[in-house]
């Protein structure tokens, strides 16, 4: 539930709404966890039956092909985990909700230097990369320093999340939408809500679409429920998978689904489905016509109605600590891919020693962190959308190739498959109409990763959603994709003039 981050999950997409105007919150949330009913059923099913540490990249290895199972993992790593995630949210946590934070706070308290510290932070990049950077090695020092650390980290530090979710949501029932617009009001000026409207008018419509709706449903409602799937990654290190891995991910979808609903349907009624459009807009095109000058997060905006500091500090933290919680089990899981990738020589072996001491992969940590690092400088140095834009498709392809692994499994790999499932739980292995559940998982997330790919191609405003970028997110798939073939082939005849057939290793599941 960390990874998924479902407060901060839902006001990050919140956030992000301009992208398809009329959408509604509460249906995009609702159709965006249908194809999280697929992630859960193949992660889940694949994790019991090969409870190796690697996730995807062991599954496509073994059922598909070598290669398309280390292009799938190179995705994963690079195209999600560490640039997506790690990378991005280590510069976003700094440039968005800190100064929302501190600007709630100075709002709610009415102490001046709070406002200071907001507009400080925001208009300082070097100082905000050294606090991205103080984030980065904060990150991977909690996956370094083992499990142990890892689990009390967490099992600390999620508790004040989890608090303010539950506060966030009872503070957005026990108010109203008149109650808002005359909070902000006050702050703004009389007619301040009206204008914002008005300022974003040549938007255009903001009246439901069902289109804009399906279009947000896997970018935005699915994007906020995935994630839960990390603990497959860990295979290898999660103890009695049969049942803490259907527990996990299932638990946690399922509570974050019903949050999610919930929450998005009341935020809509409390500030305005039109509303949440405007300001997301206005934020992205010309933030100036903003009243409020900082992130349109809908934790600032209740802060406004309440003025409460307990409450302010709460809900408005929920962005900073709730994204934050989600970069070390990224760091995590692909320095386990990472690891799996080394241990069947397809990487160099020094990837996968792990530190006695420690009893962590060492090496494939430092150099996650280290490329989350870069990706943190290049954000602040080198600009945001062109490189961002160009790894998207990353993700939805990698989990394709797992998506098209778990379709035909039971097919073409029939003797493996009925070995590896004869021992698994009854729902597992039952197959409704004749078709047995893990292919059924596996059209659902396929369907699903194809309609997210297809939403790239949708016109935004004047421009794609991935715009000039298109050709490049594209060729840079393709670019993956040939240069894992090469690669697995290269290191295969490397290998093989050692005396070493790593062909051999995809045949079966590494030991244990």
């Amino acid at each position: 539930m960390a990874i998924i981050n479902m407060a901060g999950g839902m006001v990050f997409d919140i956030y992000l709404i301009f992208f398809f105007p009329g959408a509604s919150l509460p249906l995009m949330f609702f159709l965006g966890g249908i194809p999280a009913i697929g992630i859960f059923i193949v992660y889940t099913i694949l994790s019991v039956a090969m409870p190796r540490t690697g996730g995807d990249y062991v599954y496509a290895s073994r059922i598909l092909h070598p290669a398309l199972g280390f292009a799938g993992g190179i995705m994963n790593v690079f195209g999600f985990f560490v640039f997506m995630i790690s990378g991005f949210f280590c510069w976003w946590i700094i440039t968005n909700p800190t100064p929302a934070f501190f600007l709630a706070m100075g709002l709610t308290t009415g102490d001046p230097s709070y406002t200071a510290i907001a507009n400080f932070i925001s208009t300082n990049v070097n100082f905000d990369f050294i606090l991205s950077t103080g984030l980065v090695i904060l990150a991977g020092l909690i996956v370094a320093l083992g499990s142990r650390v890892f689990r009390w980290t967490y099992r600390f530090v999620y508790v004040y999340y989890f608090v303010g979710a539950i506060a966030l949501l009872i503070g957005l029932f026990a108010t109203n939408h008149e109650t808002f617009v005359a909070s902000l009001d006050s702050i703004a000026g009389q007619g301040a809500y009206q204008k914002i409207l008005s300022d974003a008018g040549s938007y255009g419509v903001y009246s439901f679409s069902w289109f804009q709706t399906l279009l947000a449903m896997v970018p935005l409602g699915f994007l906020t429920l995935s994630g839960f799937q990390v603990s497959t990654y860990l295979g290898g290190e999660v103890k009695n998978a049969k049942s803490t891995q259907a527990l996990g991910m299932g638990a946690s979808m399922i509570v974050t689904w019903i949050y999610l609903v919930v929450a998005s349907y009341q935020a809509a009624a409390v500030f305005g489905n039109d509303f949440l459009l405007a300001v997301s807009y206005l934020w992205a095109t010309s933030p100036s016509l903003l009243p409020i000058h900082a992130a349109p997060l809908i934790t600032l905006f209740l802060s406004l109605v309440y003025r409460n500091v307990a409450f302010t500090l709460l809900i408005c933290s929920l962005l900073v600590v709730g994204t934050f919680l989600i970069i070390p089990p990224c760091i995590l899981a692909a320095s386990r891919i990472v690891f799996a990738q080394s241990f069947d020589r397809v990487l160099p072996e020094v990837m996968s020693r792990v530190n006695e001491r420690l009893h962590s992969p060492l090496n494939s940590v430092v150099v996650m962190a280290v490329l989350a690092e870069v990706w943190v400088a290049l954000l602040y140095y080198m600009g945001l959308i062109a490189g961002f834009l160009t790894l998207q498709m990353a993700a939805p392809v990698a989990w394709g190739i797992t998506a098209l692994a778990a379709m035909v499994f039971p097919y073409t790999k029939r003797d493996l498959y009925e070995r590896l499932t004869a021992y698994l739980p009854n729902w597992m292995r039952a197959k409704p109409l004749g078709v047995p559940m893990l292919s059924i998982g596996g059209t659902i997330l396929f369907l699903g990763m194809a309609a997210w790919i297809g939403s790239m191609f949708s016109p935004i405003i004047t421009y794609m959603y991935l715009g000039p970028t298109l050709i490049s997110a594209v060729g840079t798939i393709v670019g993956i994709l040939v240069f894992s073939f090469v690669w697995y082939y290269a290191v295969r005849a490397y290998r093989l003039r050692q005396g070493i057939d790593i062909a051999l290793a995809f045949q079966e599941l590494p030991p244990e």
